[in-house]
Order: structure tokens, then sequence, then C-alpha cells
């Protein structure tokens, strides 16, 4: 009876212990809204990730945005420069298993970055009436394969 009453107020003394830390020393969260005047290139975000070193990807219709919690490097189309984003419109983002980062935009062109160059290479789908459509959605399975997701009129 000695033993199980022992163990009883420890119990207690734990769980009060836990309630009070809580009570006195509440864990709180504080989110930072990041605007066009801390330098994100529009205000209205379509995608974003976290990259594996840290960065922060904003995909945005005014280009694509790196952050990397003190400053931003925005990334958009220059006209006749095929090593530049395609388009400004970012509809999606991903790092795949490998850390290349992939960029989906309004115009249906798929971009990857460069981490070292910090230049883009284009692909170019087509649907089967030779259009292009938005890419809305990237992915890679299990198995490492990789797929995006286009869809028409948008």
């Amino acid at each position: 009876m000695l033993k199980s009453r022992t163990t009883l107020y420890i119990i207690i003394v734990i769980i009060t212990g836990f309630y009070f830390q809580t009570e006195i020393f509440p864990q709180s969260i504080t989110f930072n809204h990041l605007t066009v005047e801390d330098g994100l290139s529009n205000n209205d975000v379509n995608t974003l990730i976290q990259d594996r070193t840290g960065f922060i990807w904003f995909g945005t219709d005014d280009g694509l945005n790196r952050y990397d919690g003190y400053n931003f490097k925005v990334f958009r189309n220059i006209p006749n420069d095929s090593t530049s984003l395609s388009d400004n419109s970012i509809w999606a983002l991903m790092e795949d298993s490998r850390g290349t980062i992939w960029i989906g935009t309004k115009d249906g062109i798929l971009n990857q970055f460069d981490l070292v160059t910090e230049k883009f290479s284009r692909w170019v789908f087509k649907n089967k009436n030779g259009t292009t459509s938005s890419i809305t959605a990237l992915f890679e399975d299990d198995e490492k394969i990789f797929g995006l997701v286009q869809e028409a009129g948008v």
C-alpha cells in the first residue's frame, strides 16, 4: 500500500510540474508576415517550400523569391535570356531527393534551378493538341519518379 501511494504521489508531482511549467513558461510561436516592403516580389504567394539548406522559396505572379531569413533574392524572366525563368507566374515548387529545385509556371514550362550558377534550364511539355498548359503541381514518388500536373485553360 505504501509503495503504490508513493508512486501515486510521484505521478501527481510530475503532472503538476508539467502543468505549472506550461502555465509559468508558456511556449509561444511567432509568425513574421513578409511583404513587398520586406523584399518579396508580390504579396500574393501561389506556392512555397523550404529546401534542405533552410532557404524558403516563394512562388508569386511576379517571380521566384528565395529567402534566407534576412533578405530576398528575386528571380524573374529576362526576355531573350534562355537561362532565366520562362515565366514570372510561379504556380508549383518542389525540391527533389537530390536537392534540385523545380519550378512549374503558368506558361506550362518546367524550370530547373542550378544552385551553383543560379541559372535555369527549361523543359516544355505539350498536350495532345500541341499546346502547353499551366503546371499546377510537382511531385516525386518513393521510387524517385518525377511527375507534374498540368491544368488546361488556367
